[in-house]
């Protein structure tokens, strides 16, 4: 419980209302749509930077993320279009539901890197134990599964946010769409749990009977 609040915490702070509130601010003080837009980029990118600091190591998807917010930024500032700096982060939500479904075609998919980094990397002894794992059919077919519905999930949640970014006000849609990503990784870490959960229960279940 305590780590889970430990997590949820910063998520909250830095990643939704630190960047709600910097833009609001900016805004009501008179700075430009993408000015403050790109402002408001400033609290998650201390929180990754810390987060690596701290860690001592770099986070790929703390590096991935962290460049979409450069990205997005350059682009508002260059353009002076919000829906633009906006539109950035949906294009780049699609892209990485892609390469999920494209990894399908690669001799192991994404969702299997991302656990096994969880695990360790595959230098750890822990991580090798579990990429030693991926000869069973029912494991392979697990982190299949999970790479199909992480990619078609993102996306889906690329083109909502797309949608919202073009029928609604700039500010509206920044708001909201700071807010929708989370809802969707909380679905798809619950469904995640679960189906991972009962995936291990039947494993265990035929390893009994063999």
């Amino acid at each position: 419980m305590r780590a889970g609040t430990t997590m949820f915490v910063p998520i909250v702070v830095f990643d939704i209302a630190g960047p709600i509130i910097v833009q609001s601010v900016a805004r009501s003080h008179g700075a430009s749509i993408t000015l403050a837009l790109a402002l408001s980029g400033i609290p998650p990118a201390v929180w990754i930077l810390a987060r690596m600091l701290w860690r001592g190591r770099v986070d790929a998807v703390g590096v991935f993320v962290l460049s979409s917010i450069i990205l997005a930024t350059l682009i508002g500032l260059a353009t002076g279009s919000g829906r633009l700096y906006l539109l950035d982060g949906a294009i780049l939500t699609g892209v990485f539901g892609l390469v999920c479904l494209a990894s399908l075609a690669a001799p192991r998919p994404l969702m299997f890197h991302f656990a096994l980094e969880s695990q360790g990397g595959g230098e750890s002894p822990k991580g090798r134990e579990f990429a030693d794992l991926w000869r069973y059919t029912a494991f392979r077919r697990v982190f299949v599964v999970m790479t199909v519905v992480w990619g078609v999930a993102y996306v889906v949640q690329a083109a909502i946010s797309a949608t919202i970014i073009e029928a609604t006000s700039t500010d509206k849609a920044f708001v909201i769409n700071k807010i929708l990503p989370y809802l969707f990784l909380a679905a798809l870490g619950a469904w995640t749990a679960f189906y991972g959960l009962r995936a291990k229960r039947r494993g265990e279940a035929r390893a009994a009977l063999e």
